[in-house]
């Protein structure tokens, strides 16, 4: 009898700790808010210039990252990157 009550009460720990730990988990992994950076180009290479400007800048402004398009206004030579941390 003794035994099942100290089971009993081991179990009830362990799935307390459980899912506090999970919770916590859980909290912590939303993701961030994604940084967006618009670059300007001109020229046949504008655009690999634009890609390689963009990264430079996420990089310096949030440590090691890369780069992902949203947008292209080859017309315009504007481009949107988004930046995703690695």
């Amino acid at each position: 009898m003794k035994t099942r009550a100290v089971l009993s009460v081991a179990v009830a720990i362990a799935l307390v700790g459980c899912s506090d730990f999970r919770e916590s988990v859980e909290s912590e992994a939303s993701p961030p808010k994604q940084q967006r950076v618009t670059v300007n180009y001109t020229g046949p290479d504008g655009f690999k210039l634009a890609v390689g400007k963009a990264d430079d800048w996420c990089d310096k402004h949030l440590g090691r990252s890369d780069v992902r398009l949203l947008a292209d206004d080859r017309a315009a030579g504007r481009a949107v990157f988004a930046c995703e941390p690695l």
